[in-house]
């Protein structure tokens, strides 16, 4: 207690009891009782954690404030059991997707879907359970948790379907055109330009090819990447890619999908791809990227905008591979330092001698070269590892996108990809939940992305569900698996005489470590996806907008095809959107006492700003809330917009009552 006592900012102590694995102390009353008796300088009671911050409210002014995080810790944990991290991802992009677009439709006049919701929302919750998340569980844990998350997908997607379709039905989407409409849904808060891609059968028999046209008649420069035909020749099915342009905020753009007599085109188009001995280069508008002729990594990246060269290849070539080993447990990397004691960045970059796809002889091809996007496909084998990998460009879209396939034989291993960039005196920052921060170099979390950049230029590294980000100098370095079957390692025991018994059991045994099994799953052999995005930018990543750039990979644009209709919405249309920039909108859902509409945004950049958040309907008056929906103070409203100050990285949650007047043309 007088230990506690000096370290405490108050004369209240909290004297912490129990823990993850401990049940409640039969004595724990009756030591209470007998403390307070013996001194009687201090009152002693069991009290609740509410109760301990209740009694701290009186000292608030005098507390320390601590600036910062704890990060890292755990380390191991950023990418044990990898396949839990991307469903993760997954499953949060879809149930937000879901829920705004629900949202949408039940101010179109469809029923909220308040259970389903709420039942796939206990799903992710149950499954971020910190030993869940993290991956420090045994196979049938491991079971559970992922069918878990496929059976949130499953309910995410069914809500998905029932409003993109509802709201669909309300849009008019008539046309002098035979062709097949085509609605290209934007879930994020801004106007974007990305591919989308489609699949659409057809009866006519004179149908060759496919054309792609907007809403007024102009035609979009497409490419069938999928094809089935009849026996005459004729098209049955296509999947078709095409690049949407300016698709409103949180909206809708319509498109149609015609047959065609004869191949459209020849399009002007900014990608392409050259071959020269060996050598590989595909590009667009923004960057070119070269491939060397062996290892088929990549060996440059220019940016065309800023005339620069991205990448620094004179030690580690772009995309490459590393296989290293990893004797670690769910918390330590190869038995490093003991992950329950220290919380320091660790600087290991991979080791010359380990084996990488940079001494690989790889076989590659470019197997896409569209008006649309260009691909190189590059597949070998490096130590009990094959892998395939895509590199692909998009016309007017400004980023490298990457898919990355393995499929993983051995034990004990740690797979990992780098990126050597070419920024000098860059810093580092990394996306955190509603914000970012600068660290040191070493290995830590990240939501998104991370970026390396000074002042005149930076990379940002984009992941999908890939939270194990290091950066080491200008290295940039993602782990995509982690081969291990110890849950822990050399864990605490206790007492020094109860260690020391107990070590002498495990030396007898023949064992030099306290081992508890995971189970063989955790050794992650079979195939495994990974997709992420190198996007070089002029100015830092706050210039660059790279938050909105790694949301964009995450969350794709949707087609969603549908019948010629009336209806009551026009054929373009934004249902909410932010300004100024900086603001991301994460929430538009029922409130949960039912009265109104709650939409939480925050501002992304680490600079205030007086925002504005505008509804595609009339908005009769708005509050402020907590995050727990209680109405702080009115907001001015105007028409369907609300203002709102905002603060540096503040969250900002607002109640509004809509009405079923639709404000747009």
């Amino acid at each position: 207690i007088e230990e506690l006592a000096r370290r405490a900012s108050t004369p209240n102590v909290l004297v912490p009891s129990g823990g993850d694995f401990s049940p409640p102390q039969r004595e724990l009353v009756e030591v209470v009782s007998e403390l307070g008796r013996r001194r009687e300088d201090v009152e002693v009671r069991i009290a609740t954690a509410s109760e301990f911050f209740k009694c701290l409210e009186a000292h608030v002014s005098g507390l320390p404030v601590f600036r910062g995080e704890f990060n890292p810790i755990f380390r191991g944990t950023y990418s044990a059991r990898i396949e839990i991290k991307k469903a993760n991802r997954e499953a949060e992009n879809l149930y937000l997707t879901a829920e705004r677009f629900a949202t949408v439709a039940h101010l179109l006049g469809l029923p909220y879907p308040r259970e389903e919701l709420s039942e796939t929302l206990k799903l992710i919750l149950t499954n971020q359970f910190h030993d869940a998340i993290n991956g420090e569980v045994t196979d049938e844990v491991y079971d559970v948790i992922m069918e878990n998350y496929a059976v949130a997908r499953r309910l995410c997607r069914a809500v998905l379907d029932r409003a993109l379709r509802a709201i669909a039905s309300a849009v008019d989407t008539r046309g002098e055109w035979s062709g097949v409409p085509v609605l290209v849904f934007n879930p994020l808060s801004w106007p974007r330009t990305d591919a989308v891609t489609v699949e659409v059968a057809f009866s006519d028999p004179r149908a060759r090819a496919v054309r792609v046209l907007t809403w007024r008649g102009e035609e979009v420069p497409c490419q069938v990447v999928e094809a089935h035909r009849n026996p005459d020749g004729s098209l049955a099915v296509a999947k078709v890619v095409f690049i949407a342009e300016g698709v409103p905020p949180l909206g809708y753009k319509l498109y149609y999908v015609v047959p065609s007599e004869r191949e459209p085109g020849p399009y002007e188009t900014s990608v392409r791809a050259s071959e020269r001995v060996g050598w590989c280069t595909i590009e667009n508008e923004y960057y070119s990227v070269t491939f060397d002729p062996y290892s088929m990594n990549v060996v440059s990246v220019y940016d065309k905008e800023a005339g620069r060269e991205v990448l620094d290849c004179s030690k580690y070539l772009g995309n490459a591979l590393f296989v290293e080993p990893d004797y670690g447990s769910v918390c330590s990397v190869n038995g490093e330092l003991h992950a329950h004691q220290v919380a320091i960045p660790i600087k290991d970059p991979p080791r010359p001698e380990a084996a990488t796809t940079m001494r690989c002889v790889a076989r590659g091809e470019v197997v896409e070269r569209g008006p649309v996007r260009v691909t190189v496909r590059l597949y070998g084998v490096v130590d009990c590892v094959k892998y395939t990998q895509w590199v692909t460009l998009y016309a007017k879209v400004k980023r490298v996108d990457f898919v990355t396939k393995l499929e993983f034989g051995g034990e004990h291993r740690r797979v990992r990809v780098v990126f050597p960039v070419r920024v000098e005196e860059g810093r580092a920052w990394y996306e955190i939940p509603y914000g970012a921060i600068e660290r040191e170099e070493g290995e830590y979390p990240a939501i998104n992305w991370v970026d390396v950049s000074n002042d005149e230029y930076g990379v940002t590294l984009i992941n999908c569900g890939i939270p194990g980000n290091s950066v080491v100098g200008n290295l940039m370095m993602m782990t995509l698996l982690r081969s291990i079957d110890a849950m822990y390692l050399d864990a605490p025991i206790g007492a020094a005489r109860l260690r020391k018994l107990a070590l002498s059991y495990l030396e007898a045994a023949d064992k030099h470590f306290i081992y508890y099994a995971m189970g063989p799953k955790a050794l992650e052999r079979g195939r495994h996806v990974y997709r992420y995005a190198l996007y070089p930018h002029r100015g830092t990543w706050r210039e660059g907008k790279s938050y909105k750039v790694a949301l964009e990979v995450n969350c794709p644009l949707i087609a969603v095809k549908c019948s010629m209709h009336e209806g009551r919405l026009p054929r373009e249309l934004g249902f909410a959107s932010l300004s100024p920039d900086n603001l991301i909108l994460t929430v538009l859902k029922l409130a949960e006492d039912g009265d109104g509409v709650v939409a939480r945004f925050y501002e992304a950049e680490g600079r205030g700003a007086e925002g504005k958040l505008t509804l595609f309907c009339r908005v009769e008056r708005a509050f402020e809330t907590n995050l727990l929906e209680d109405e702080l103070r009115p907001l001015p409203v105007s028409g369907g917009s609300i203002a709102v100050r905002v603060r540096p990285f503040e969250i900002v949650t607002i109640k509004l009552h809509p009405t079923s007047e639709v404000l747009a043309d």
